[in-house]
């Protein structure tokens, strides 16, 4: 695996999927960020088992992105983006020399660190589900901004933490409580899909953190 890119851009790449990594990982593979690289893209993956993130990259001119061998590897997320973030130069090199050692390169520095294998990764299914619907980024912030306060931050009842989203007839209901407060977002959407989830309020502002405009 050898690829060259943009630093900035890949750290800004990295910190998005990284928000999905936790310090109490369950595996000691959810604490890295998987990187896939093909001859046409890389794939950025990071999760730790209750959220996952992935981010794709295709060559562009904001990029300056050259593949050169392709291969995946997993690094521990806490020290490629301290590594890519510190690094001189405005275009980063990755390179994995041997099995698991991986070499990052700037323009005068050069570092190496031991990454693990991709296949003690757990595979992490992002395929769309039968059931979807399409809404702007912009009303999904709206959303998650005007409930996510009213959600409860105790365990004891594990349900008020997250927000429910319910939908029938277009309409798409969204509701939070702590049991004192009582916040509730309508929004119409195209489709007519029956459905009724609650989504936990953590999970929600990692979305909020990642979506662009």
């Amino acid at each position: 695996m050898n690829f060259i890119i943009n630093k900035r851009y890949f750290y800004e790449k990295l910190s998005i999927v990284s928000r999905a990594i936790s310090v109490f990982s369950p595996l000691p593979a959810f604490s890295g960020v998987k990187i896939d690289v093909s001859a046409t893209e890389i794939v950025l993956t990071g999760s730790d088992s209750d959220i996952s993130i992935r981010s794709t990259i295709f060559p562009s001119d904001d990029n300056a992105l050259k593949i050169n061998d392709t291969g995946s590897i997993v690094i521990e997320a806490k020290y490629i983006l301290e590594i890519v973030r510190k690094i001189e130069g405005d275009v980063v090199e990755i390179e994995v020399l041997d099995d698991t050692l991986t070499q990052i390169s700037g323009t005068n520095s050069q570092f190496k660190i031991n990454g693990m294998k991709s296949t003690d990764y757990p595979a992490i299914d992002f395929s769309k589900p039968k059931e979807s619907f399409t809404i702007s980024s912009a009303k999904l912030k709206e959303i998650i901004t005007q409930t996510c306060f009213a959600t409860s931050d105790r365990e004891i009842r594990p349900v008020l933490t997250g927000v429910n989203f319910s939908c029938q007839n277009k309409q798409l209901y969204c509701i939070a409580t702590d049991s004192y407060r009582l916040a509730k977002k309508t929004v119409e959407i195209e489709d007519d899909l029956n459905f009724n989830i609650t989504i936990p309020s953590k999970s929600l502002q990692e979305v909020l953190k990642s979506i662009g405009e």
